[in-house]
Parts: C-alpha cells; structure tokens; sequence
C-alpha cells in the first residue's frame, strides 16, 4: 500500500504537538495533586495503593495480549476484524479481572502484606472497565488522534485525582482515596474514548488473521519482561520490607517517573504509529530517530540530572519533612530516568519495522539482571536499591540503543553526536543547582522558597543557553525535524506567495 510521506508526517507532527500540550498538562495537573496528597496521607497509605496498583497494571498488560499493538500496526482494519479483535479483549479483560478478584489473597501473601486484599479485589472493576477503552484507543492511534488521547488521560486524571482523591484524603480515607481515583479515572477514559472513536459493540467469536495473534504474543513477552523491569524492584521491596518503606520508594518512584513516563508515551504512541507506515523507509526513521533522541535528550538529562544533585531540596520543598528520607531514593531514579526514556525511543521503530523479537530479547536479558541485582542488594537501604535500579536501566538504554543501530546500520558516532549537547548542557544544569542550592541553604531559605529559587534559576541559566547558541544546541537532527513544523511549512508558503 503506498503511503503519502507528506501527509503523514504533517499528521505525526500534528500528534507530536499535540501530545506535547498533553503532556505539559498531566504533569501539571500529577505534580498538583500528589503534592496535595503526599501533605494528605502517610507513607504506609501510598504503600496501599502503590501495591494494588502492580497487580492492575499486570492484569491489564496480560488481557490486552499485545494485540492492541499489531492491531495499530496492520495496514487495513475491516469492521470483521474489529469484531473479532473487541471479543478478543472482552475475554482477556473479563478473565484478567476474575484472576485479580479470585486471587487477590493470594497476591497480598506474595506482597508479604494480607491487609492489601481488599485494595487489590478493588482493582478488579478497573481492569473491566479498561476493556471498553481498547478499541477506541487503537482507532484513535491508527488515526493518528493524539489529540483526542490526551483529552481523554487528562479529563480523566484531573476528575480521579484532583476532584476524587484530593477530598477522600481530606476526609480521611487514606489509600482508599488513591483506589478510588484510578477506578473514576479510568470509567472518564472511557467514556470519551468511546465518543471520540465509537466501535462495534457485538463482538464476533471467529479466527483473527494470521500475523495478528503472533505479532501480539511477541509484543506482550516484551511488555511482560519490561513490567518486571519497571516493576520487580517496588514488587520486592513490598515483600522484604514493609508498605511503609515501599511508600516511601513508590512516592520517590512516582516523583522521578511521571514526568519521564509521559515523555515515553508520547514518544511510543507517535514514533509507533508513524513507523509503521513507512517500514520500509530506513533513510527517513534514521534522521527521525536521531532527532528524537536529541530531543529527548535535551529534555531528560538537563531536568533529570540536575533534578539528582538537588534531591533533598526537591523532595522537602515539595512534600515536606516527613517524607526527607525519600531524598537520596529520589536522587538515584533521578539519573536513572534519561536512561528509560532514551531507550524508549529505539522500542516502536523496532515494533514498527516489524522487529519484535529484538526488543523481546532485549528486555529478558535486563529482567534477569535485574532480579539479580536487587536480590544482591534487598539488604542493604533503599538507596542503594535505588542506585542498583539505576545501573540497569543505563545498561538496558545501551543494549536497546545498540540493537536498534544495528538493525538500521547507524554508525555508533552520529548517535554520540546527537547526545552530546545534551550531556554538555546537563553538565551545566548540575554545576548551576548545585551552586543556587548551597547559597540558599547558607541563607537558610525555607525548603518551598529554596525549591522556587532552584526552579527559576535553572530555567534561566538554560534559556540564556538558548538564546545565545541555538545553533549549537540544537544541531542538525533537529533542524531536520523542526524544518517540517505546520507553521514553518504555513510561514515558507506565505513569503513565497508574496515574492
């Protein structure tokens, strides 16, 4: 099927602009409410919902089965197939949510914490109610609505979140607040999904195409290894050392990962989607990829790394003193974060280009080595755990990275190359929050005001950067992706209408 190349990157970068609104917005609206809620609730209550929330989000990637991926990846849907593939989730999603009601004592025993039975039973209805968000996510995808997606993650969020949980935690309800917010969360979701994108309701009980069911199972044995990545360490520290300290490890998690997972969405949902359609076309993913890695780069290492050497002040001046001994666990995720966004860039070119099985390996090699490292490490404090996590995902971005540049014979200089602005730029960020964050302790600010101080003066340093060497920081990549913005397209046409 030939594919208008124009057209479709004016679509992704319509979908990259507006993802990026989307984006910006969540972390607001995230950063907003579990500041609130962290002021709200004990360590002990975010343990609560930080353990129900690993059996969800096992639940969920075991009844989709990967097909949502290889249904957003074929070429054409046909109203049978949609029927055949909706049937398919309402089976996967109504079994996945029996296993989690019917075996929620078993997991809280495994979790080493019998008193999350009934939180984890209340994510059964969650996973159900995900099934009726299915289809209308992969239409919306295929369309390449981005739009649309982050009206309905934001809508949802801020009526779980700021106006469900926010209240419950004023009115005591503890964890139960958070259990809650997911559930009204995902019920807005759907909700708006299913208008955005209405999907046959009757589902058909017959044979999907060949491919589909194969392409899925490899993507799902990918996801599988990377939950266990992104997952074991919470998972274990729950069993051997209390909701309490997995409280304080999911908060700090929560902090350094909500940001740089909303970069990796946006990231896989686009770059999927998009490469899909131009499998073929190694010239142009390989001048995308490299400018996406850029951007990610200047985006991630300057705020992460800068982010690790000021931890203490960002964690007091955000949640308070009671949660202080968060800040070194938060320090450690902080640099580990660049590592998994930077990785998540190579994922949906390989998964678009039909190379599941690269990642797939990938990604069981990291799970075991990571299941190795934390079991050597579970005695020791949660720090060190932490800076274990660390040392696996920068493993995990080069092994991806690597694969990818194989597959696609990128030589391993252009790749350096498009990271090092970057890098140098981060250098700069950390040496700057290191120096504002010891003047504002000698002049005993109060940890809000330090924590401002520090915001304001980073954004600063790195807009003057800007400003001054645009050219030097951005570099080739990025000219080749920002030359194809709309407006600039709109702005080219306009002077050349008048000469």
């Amino acid at each position: 099927m030939s594919v208008d190349r124009a057209s479709l990157l004016g679509k992704a970068m319509h979908a990259f602009k507006w993802n990026v609104l989307g984006v910006a917005m969540r972390i607001l609206l995230q950063f907003g409410a579990m500041i609130a809620l962290a002021r709200l609730i004990e360590p002990a209550d975010f343990g609560f919902f930080g353990g129900s929330l690993l059996v969800y989000g096992l639940a969920v990637l075991m009844a989709d089965l990967g097909l949502g991926m290889a249904l957003v990846q074929r070429h054409e849907l046909t109203t049978d197939i949609r029927r055949a593939a909706w049937g398919r989730f309402l089976i996967g999603h109504v079994g996945a949510a029996a296993c989690v009601y019917l075996g929620a004592p078993w997991f809280a025993r495994l979790l080493g914490a019998p008193d999350l039975r009934d939180g984890i039973r209340a994510m059964a209805p969650a996973v159900l109610i995900s099934a009726f968000m299915a289809m209308p996510m992969v239409e919306l995808r295929r369309r390449i609505d981005f739009r649309r997606v982050q009206m309905a993650q934001v809508t949802g969020y801020f009526v779980g979140f700021v106006l469900t949980a926010i209240p419950l935690a004023v009115l005591g309800w503890g964890g139960w607040s958070l259990v809650m917010a997911l559930l009204v969360q995902q019920f807005v979701m759907v909700v708006i999904c299913i208008r955005a994108a209405p999907q046959p309701l009757r589902p058909r009980w017959a044979k999907l195409p060949d491919g589909l069911p194969a392409f899925g199972l490899r993507v799902v044995g990918s996801n599988m290894a990377n939950w266990v990545t992104e997952n074991l360490d919470n998972l274990l520290v729950a069993r051997f050392k209390g909701l309490t300290a997995l409280g304080v490890y999911s908060v700090s998690y929560s902090l350094a990962r909500t940001p740089a997972n909303h970069v990796v969405n946006m990231i896989q949902q686009v770059v999927f989607a998009t490469s899909s359609r131009v499998q073929d076309d190694d010239a142009s993913l390989v001048r995308g990829y490299l400018a996406l890695l850029k951007v990610v780069g200047l985006v991630t290492l300057p705020v992460f790394f800068g982010a690790a050497v000021v931890a203490d002040s960002v964690i007091q001046g955000l949640y308070g003193e009671r949660w202080s001994q968060a800040g070194p666990v938060f320090a450690a995720l902080c640099v580990a974060m660049p590592f998994h966004a930077l990785m998540a860039v190579a994922g949906p070119i390989l998964w678009g280009r039909g190379r599941t099985g690269v990642e797939l390996k990938v990604q069981i090699g990291v799970a075991a080595a990571l299941l190795l490292v934390l079991l050597l490490l579970m005695d020791h404090s949660l720090a060190v755990l932490a800076w274990g996590v660390c040392a696996v995902y920068a493993g995990r971005a080069i092994w991806m990275t690597g694969a990818l540049a194989k597959d696609m014979a990128i030589p391993p200089a252009r790749i350096m190359r498009a990271l090092l602005s970057p890098a140098l730029l981060a250098v700069f960020t950390m040496a700057l929050l290191s120096l504002l964050d010891n003047l504002l302790a000698s002049a005993a600010v109060s940890p809000v005001l330090r924590l401002a101080g520090l915001m304001c003066g980073a954004g600063a340093g790195l807009l003057l950067i800007m400003v001054c060497c645009p050219q030097r920081v951005l570099g080739e990549e990025l000219a080749f992706l920002f030359a194809r913005l709309p407006f600039l397209q709109r702005l080219r046409s306009v002077r050349g209408a008048e000469t």
